[in-house]
């Protein structure tokens, strides 16, 4: 199973990495995507150190290409995603609220 989170902010990391590290016990791939920033060096250093496999995008477009490609099992949002219909056609989703 893969599974990709949708990280438009670094304010989603604390509620992903808890699940993350969850999925992977369990065997899953996971990837995080994380858009370009004035975060991004602090990003860079929590990847690093939780030795995360991620990309880099510079919008919601760009990922939704990138979701469409890879065809992970489930992609994981935090806020709402302009192209969930596109999604859709190639993976499931769900919205990891607040407090998880």
């Amino acid at each position: 199973m893969k599974v990709i989170f949708d990280t438009k902010s670094l304010y989603y990391l604390p509620q992903y990495l808890p699940v993350h590290n969850e999925l992977l016990k369990l065997g899953v791939t996971t990837i995080f995507v994380f858009y370009e920033s004035i975060h991004n060096d602090t990003i860079r250093k929590i990847a690093k150190d939780n030795e995360l496999s991620f990309k880099w995008v510079e919008d919601d477009l760009e990922a939704s290409k990138f979701y469409q490609q890879e065809k992970a099992d489930w992609v994981f949002f935090a806020n709402t995603f302009s192209y969930l219909d596109d999604l859709h056609k190639v993976s499931k989703s769900a919205q990891l609220g607040h407090g998880i």
